[in-house]
């Protein structure tokens, strides 16, 4: 779509043509052809582009076996980050229920069963680390967790550190809440589980950063935007990369006296791995940076309701987004943003995401940080969002630059 506005207009492009139900995890086939494509588009943008390489370890889940069943029934599932390995032979045990990481009593040689009320919303924020660490010293063999979503989906769960980059202390599977009265049941009455977990562990693995520049002045307006996670991402990631490459396409065709810096992250649910890894080798010292603009997860994503047990798509924007500034650049968001209603701005409470490390760098950021109906799930679909969604946002951050300026 090619929008009227500010100067020079900006032009949108979503996707790619078509799109892939590839997974977009860290390294792999997905996130390395997006890693090209967007070098790219930067390149036709007509900015310097290049892919910068950084190595991590990967269990390569495209190519891994990972099973649960639950008295005798399979039951769907995706492994908490980073795997332990069962190996061909599965680790089979009674269910036991874990329901607060201070009772272990019971736990001994059992498959620890997790419920979404006892994780809440730790699980998404702190990952399974303390339950998993509390379950293998009182003697589990295993462990299953439900991860809460509203759509009661299968939701995956961010590596946290150190288990982002080393096995998790016992073999560990997440499951979704339409599965968990089944499970639920079956732990309580003591039945058994097997849980396989299957994959090689790459030592060595490759990913990429894509940076973008345009080289004018002394003072750096930088945007970022992580482009990697766990299934197609289409709302999750979508936004933030169709954003991304507007602004650079609309800052290559400005009379902008700044310089610009454009950078997407891959390792993002690996506990931000690439965005660390731009902090410490290619972000501008603070004093140098006039603004950042991180676009972050989940932007003007779509509204869905339960009706009648079945999601349904709402014609308008979510308006639970979270869009976070420092105070320093306070009255500049609030001005470009006050024609946006499902996006309020603020700069106290929470932030989390890859912002919280840029704004604790010291720099003078804001951003976007969050989740929606189907965050995390295969079923974040292209449906999850829309280009009249995204339009009034892009507007909006081009009169934030141009106030900055």
């Amino acid at each position: 779509t090619r929008l009227a506005g500010t100067r020079p207009p900006i032009t949108l492009a979503m996707l790619p043509n078509g799109y892939s139900e590839d997974t977009h995890q860290t390294g792999g086939t997905a996130d390395l052809a997006t890693a090209d494509w967007l070098a790219g588009e930067l390149e036709r943008a007509g900015l310097a582009a290049e892919k910068q390489p950084w190595t991590f370890r990967r269990w390569d889940v495209e190519r891994a076996e990972f099973l649960l069943t639950v008295d005798g029934k399979a039951i769907d599932t995706f492994p908490f980050w980073f795997p332990k390995n069962t190996g061909v032979t599965p680790v089979s045990a009674p269910l036991a229920v874990f329901d607060a990481l201070d009772k272990t009593a019971g736990l001994a040689g059992n498959i620890a069963f997790v419920s979404s009320a006892a994780a809440g919303r730790a699980l998404a924020i702190d990952g399974i680390n303390a339950w998993a660490k509390a379950a293998a010293k009182a003697g589990a063999v295993g462990l299953i967790a439900v991860s809460p979503s509203e759509s009661m989906e299968l939701a995956a769960v961010n590596g946290a550190a150190p288990y982002h980059q080393t096995p998790l202390p016992l073999p560990a599977l997440i499951i979704a809440m339409r599965d968990e009265a089944a499970v639920s049941t079956a732990a309580i009455a003591g039945k058994r589980a097997s849980i396989l977990i299957n994959g090689d562990d790459i030592a060595d693995a490759t990913a990429f950063n894509v940076i973008g520049k345009i080289a004018r002045g002394p003072k750096w307006i930088v945007v970022t935007t992580p482009f990697s996670g766990w299934f197609t991402c289409a709302g999750e990631r979508g936004p933030g990369v169709a954003l991304w490459l507007a602004l650079a396409r609309w800052a290559a065709e400005s009379k902008s006296p700044h310089s610009f810096l454009f950078i997407a992250n891959s390792g993002h649910e690996l506990d931000y791995l690439g965005a660390h890894h731009a902090l410490e080798h290619y972000a501008p010292p603070v004093a140098d940076v006039a603004c950042w603009i991180h676009l972050g997860a989940s932007i003007a994503t779509r509204a869905w309701e339960i009706r009648d047990g079945v999601s349904t798509p709402l014609d308008a924007p979510q308006t639970t987004g979270n869009l976070v500034t420092v105070p320093a650049l306070e009255a500049n968001v609030r001005a470009a943003f006050a024609d946006v209603p499902f996006l309020a701005p603020r700069t106290g409470g929470p932030v989390a995401g890859e912002l919280r490390h840029f704004i604790e760098a010291g720099h003078p950021a804001m951003g976007f940080f969050g989740g929606h109906h189907f965050f995390h799930t295969r079923r974040d679909l292209p449906k999850t969002t829309a280009p009249e969604f995204l339009e009034p946002v892009a507007l909006a951050l081009s009169k934030l630059i141009e106030s900055v300026e």
